[in-house]
């Protein structure tokens, strides 16, 4: 750990009444609305991160002890939250914005942003390279596999992979051990 990225979060700590001061910050590319963004106790980000709190609403909360690789990206129109003791690797883009497919005639930058919550779960893996759709909903304990583009609600305790991002196996509390989900049918 550089000791520059200590005195960075403390300076930070001074300037930003969200960011707690213990924890570190690598050297970002860009954060935008700091007021909304909250670094809890013992969390850390790596080099390269672009946090984006956007409007008056937008909020990025990142709680207790989370660690996150380099080149994070990060962007939020409403409440984003990063629960508890989660791990993210590198290259990882999480979001509750989508620019309005509607407007087609006007140029993507001009489009108007459409909100859709976005949160992770307590104690969860992002691997490298995910992309976090808005709309999202990742559970607790749950392990989201490295390029994986999820979009939708995932419970607690799912292993989560694919382009467009798959339930593939579910931990079985009684076994002890990853298990593929049952398939629902008609009859069940």
């Amino acid at each position: 750990m550089k000791v520059s990225w200590l005195i960075r979060r403390a300076l930070l700590y001074v300037i930003f009444p969200r960011i707690h001061w213990y924890g570190y910050v690598g050297a970002p590319v860009v954060w935008k609305g700091t007021r909304r963004i909250t670094l809890a106790k013992g969390s850390r980000i790596y080099p390269g991160s672009r946090l984006e709190a956007h409007g008056k609403s937008g909020e990025i909360v990142i709680c207790e002890n989370v660690s996150i690789a380099q080149n994070f990206h990060c962007t939020a129109v409403g409440r984003l939250e990063i629960g508890r003791d989660t791990l993210i690797t590198a290259n990882v883009c999480i979001t509750d914005i989508d620019h309005s497919s509607s407007q087609v005639c006007q140029k993507p930058v001009d489009r108007t942003y459409e909100h859709s919550k976005t949160r992770i779960g307590t104690n969860c893996f992002i691997g490298m390279g995910a992309i976090i759709q808005a709309g999202s909903e990742i559970g607790s304990n749950s392990i989201v596999g490295a390029n994986s583009v999820v979009r939708g609600n995932f419970p607690s305790y799912s292993m989560i992979a694919g382009v467009p991002a798959k339930l593939v196996r579910v931990f079985d509390m009684k076994k002890g051990e990853w298990v593929r989900p049952l398939i629902k049918t008609k009859e069940n």
